[in-house]
């Protein structure tokens, strides 16, 4: 937050900000804790038009729990020494309460009591509908003027094709790209059913936007934050935007979440019998622009895997169903771990190039199994690749294992370990960086371990069996 920023605010306040706190929140905004002479507020700064912002959480407050907007700040332009503009700011109150997201992560709960959790905020997001417009579309003022637009059924696929233009064929290939376009155009006459529907939706309901909390075994809500996507449509894709990523979430949530957001749609809006389906397929458009964000973008990796199992599967009926952890016969759960590097920037990468298909071969230390008394991998078995968060992402069947000494290792298989190296001299001094860390030294009990010629490489190749 920039001290020109922090200035103006205080100056529309009248106050003085004693501390600011930089807060998760927003794609387009950074979102700050200021804490005040006289209390604490949450600003929301940059992004489109915050009035337009406020209107829409105006509009949503008699329905559900929203913060109250306290002020808008206008930008200001920077100074002639630093060129630098003042960005616009919103000036929220301050709301206390956990992020369902760390509540759905921590654990600790019993599947009762997440579903509970779960009708609640069903119950929560259903009633965000109960806001009606004249039309569908995006909202162009202050006033919540609509901007006529083509129905979403004639929309999709060619947004699904603009997107995929701009994603990077490192996270999506070029077939699985004109894939998910096709995928789209095939689902996209089903939106004719909702085309008409002209209900609030909030656009972006995700368990990081929403704050909750507990009273003995009762569940609140107690806000829901970053309407800056907010639009008139349908809002089954608000359900389908919460239940993207079930398989991430603690069992009884998602069962929770549909049951309560069923049953208490607002008044004039039917559940459609299709109504999960439909919002799979609304949620289209996010999963199709999601994937064009920036190469570093967990979410958009995450997005990546589901557009890759549709492809391979069709379009959940369900937001979340038994697939969703399930291939071939085999769950995720009852596979072996395998852990790529560790946690941090290189397992994301490796885990990254697994999932693109560019890695296909990986080399281990030998000496590690034989410390921990492990018996060595084997052709056929399946393995589920973990990730920095601890997320089982992936599994993998193993095709070939070989134990090699270090300087048998081939150039092939170097290649294939899909890390950039171009010769077996630099794959093996990447490695050697990476056998002689502390942290593996750590691992190995053994603070000046160095490999040579004759150490024991365990050799695996392996297939991406699904994601």
């Amino acid at each position: 937050m920039r001290p020109e920023e922090i200035h103006n605010i205080a100056m529309a306040l009248g106050s003085t900000v004693v501390k600011t706190t930089t807060l998760a929140g927003g794609f387009s905004h950074e979102t700050c804790l200021l804490t005040l002479a006289d209390g604490q507020v949450v600003a929301r700064l940059g992004g489109p038009d915050p009035a337009i912002e406020a209107a829409v959480m105006a509009a949503a407050r008699p329905f559900a729990p929203v913060p109250q907007v306290l002020r808008i700040v206008l930008a200001t332009a920077g100074a002639a020494r630093t060129d630098i503009d003042a960005r616009p700011a919103m000036i929220l109150e301050y709301v206390a309460g956990t992020p369902l997201s760390e509540v759905l992560a921590q654990g600790g709960h019993e599947t009762s009591a997440l579903r509970d959790l779960g009708a609640e905020v069903g119950r929560v997001v259903a009633g965000i509908a109960a806001v009606t417009f004249e039309r569908r579309g995006f909202f162009t003022d202050d006033q919540l003027t609509v901007l006529e637009a083509p129905p979403w059924s004639q929309q999709l696929a060619g947004f699904a094709e603009t997107c995929m233009t701009a994603t990077s064929g490192v996270r999506l290939d070029r077939s699985a790209r004109l894939a998910w376009v096709d995928l789209c155009a095939a689902n996209a006459p089903a939106l004719k059913a909702i085309d008409n529907q002209s209900r609030l939706v909030h656009g972006d309901i995700n368990p990081k936007n929403i704050l909750v909390s507990r009273k003995g075994k009762a569940w609140r809500v107690d806000a829901v934050l970053d309407w800056e996507f907010g639009f008139s449509g349908c809002p089954y894709g608000d359900a389908a935007n919460m239940t993207r990523f079930g398989a991430d979430y603690p069992a009884g949530f998602v069962d929770g979440f549909r049951a309560g957001f069923a049953e208490h749609q607002p008044p004039g809006l039917p559940l459609a019998e299709e109504w999960s389906y439909l919002g799979c397929v609304l949620d289209m458009f996010a999963l199709s622009d999601l994937v064009t964000r920036p190469a570093d973008n967990p979410v958009a990796d995450q997005a990546a895997r589901l557009i890759r199992r549709w492809i391979s599967e069709g379009v959940m009926r369900e937001p979340f169903d038994a697939r969703a952890r399930t291939l071939y016969g085999m769950n995720l759960d009852d596979l072996p771990r395998v852990e790529f590097a560790f946690p941090g920037p290189l397992r994301d990468q490796l885990v990254a190039a697994i999932l693109s298909g560019a890695k296909t071969s990986t080399s281990g230390l030998v000496l590690g199994y034989e410390r921990e008394n492990e018996p060595l991998p084997r052709v056929g078995q399946h393995m589920a690749v973990v990730d920095s968060q601890d997320r089982r992402v992936a599994a993998i069947e193993l095709t070939e294992v070989r134990v090699v000494r270090l300087a048998d290792v081939d150039l092939q298989h170097a290649l294939d370990e899909g890390e950039g190296d171009e010769s077996v001299a630099q794959w093996r001094a990447g490695h050697e960086r990476f056998w002689h860390s502390a942290e593996v030294r750590a691992e190995l009990g053994d603070p000046s371990f160095t490999v040579n010629d004759d150490t024991l490489v365990l050799a695996q190749r392996f297939r991406l069996v699904d994601v």
